[in-house]
């Protein structure tokens, strides 16, 4: 019998307890990442200025384009191996944990080499603004210098995730990121690095997290365990993971797509919006990342249960995860709302960059719960080993829409409201499909078996 995390039985019990247990170290864990990529931003705004802001914070949407080609992948490590758990079949989670491994280190040089050289012609693409574009070429280049490292990590976390160990990875981050504030305060301030400086701490941190989740998976005590005598590539293997991962990856590429759309919509307006709207970005991140832990929970417990044929427990977890994730989303954005002033002002002390981003603050936090209309059953779908679906969907009905709306609508009314206003449309047009299919296709799902 498989020994996954004792403290958290996904196949038995009560499931919202359970969902909840297995979100919060997530949200926790992003939590943490972000706000030490809010200090990079902090940091930044307030020892070198608005460019520099506006340079760190303009690159999110490129970073988070090339990451999620690969991270997708990680969905489906998450997937396969969580199905093993729910089967009992160690010897298959033997063969995936070091297959998951060689994927993220051969993703990572990928993404570190293609990331180098095309860097800043993407930035020229996405209409940077030129007082801009020198630091943020320097910047995305010393941060894909460490992409390797950021792969590891994330394809650790998720082995980890898959038998119920979040705790840990949040652990890693917590120890990573204090070094990386304290790094961001040495090289800014003490050695004026500027975003240099920036980059260089991110990738020190990065390096460290991910020595700290090889170390766990080295040293744990589930099937999941990593061992150089085990350390194989299964093609097999690879090809079930790349069948779920790579329709996720794309639907988080093309994500990332359409917002290196909206931010070159956003350089329109200007450096001061720029930098305003990066530093309001990191509340929509914050946000998010409830959405996402949940989204995540919904995976694996929907895998597990659907692994050991108890459907009716994956009925509840679409039910429960959404609840709770609306909920929760819900909360966190009003009290984002109620200090939004103060929110912004911990960024800059501009007048205007402030004002810039409490107007897209409002439109986006506003109406962020949402997302969970979409991605909740795009979720429970990949559990239960359908990813192409949620991918298409999501691909024409938001991301399709944005593309869209930027380069056809946007012209008639050039606002910063204006443009903003096309996230929450779209997330409820993916929603109101995704949803509809969703609850089609597990009906087929059901009486075809389990596979």
């Amino acid at each position: 019998m498989i020994r996954a995390n004792k403290n958290l039985n996904m196949l038995d019990g009560r499931i919202l307890p359970r969902l909840i247990q297995f979100a919060v170290p997530l949200i926790l864990a992003s939590f943490l990442q972000q706000l030490f990529n809010a200090v990079d931003s902090a940091v930044v705004g307030h020892y070198a200025g608005a460019t520099s802001l506006a340079a760190v914070g303009s690159n999110a949407a490129l970073i988070n384009l090339f990451v999620n080609i690969f991270n997708g992948l990680s969905v489906g490590a998450n997937v396969v191996i969580a199905k093993h758990v729910g089967e009992g079949r160690e010897d298959k989670i033997k063969r995936a944990v070091p297959t998951v491994m060689v994927i993220a280190i051969a993703s990572g040089l990928v993404l570190s080499v293609a990331g180098f050289f095309i860097s800043t012609p993407l930035l020229y693409l996405i209409n940077c603004p030129e007082d801009v574009i020198s630091l943020a070429s320097l910047y995305l280049k010393i941060y894909f210098l460490g992409m390797p490292f950021i792969m590891v990590f994330n394809f650790g976390s998720a082995v980890l995730r898959s038998v119920g160990d979040t705790k840990r990875p949040l652990y890693a981050l917590l120890s990573a990121g204090i070094i990386n504030v304290v790094l961001n305060l040495i090289f800014v301030i003490v050695f004026k690095m500027d975003v240099a400086g920036v980059g260089l701490a991110t990738v020190i941190s990065n390096t460290i997290s991910a020595t700290i989740v090889l170390l766990m998976l080295f040293r744990h005590e589930s099937a999941v365990r990593l061992t150089f005598k085990n350390f194989s590539f299964d093609v097999n293997t690879f090809r079930r993971i790349a069948a779920i991962g790579m329709p996720a990856g794309l639907q988080g590429a093309i994500f990332s797509l359409s917002n290196v759309t909206i931010q070159s919509g956003t350089n329109s307006f200007g450096t001061y919006a720029v930098a305003g709207i990066a530093a309001e970005s990191n509340y929509d991140h914050f946000s998010y990342f409830i959405c996402s832990a949940f989204t995540q929970a919904a995976v694996t417990f929907t895998s597990q249960n659907f692994g050991a044929g108890k459907l009716d427990r994956c009925n509840k977890v679409y039910k429960e995860s959404m609840i709770a994730c609306t909920g929760l989303m819900f909360i966190f954005d009003m009290f984002l709302l109620l200090f939004r002033y103060q929110m912004v002002g911990l960024f800059t002390s501009d007048p205007l960059t402030i004002e810039y981003g409490i107007r897209k603050m409002i439109i986006t936090i506003g109406f962020h719960a949402l997302i969970c209309l979409y991605e909740i059953p795009g979720g429970c779908l990949r559990g239960l080993g359908h990813s192409l679906t949620p991918a298409i969907i999501t691909l024409v009905f938001c991301c399709g829409f944005r593309l869209f709306w930027v380069f056809f609508i946007l012209p008639l009314h050039h606002t910063i409201e204006f443009l903003f206003i096309v996230y929450p449309i779209s997330w409820v047009l993916a929603g109101i499909v995704l949803s509809i299919v969703y609850f089609k296709m597990k009906k087929k799902i059901y009486k075809e078996g389990i596979r």
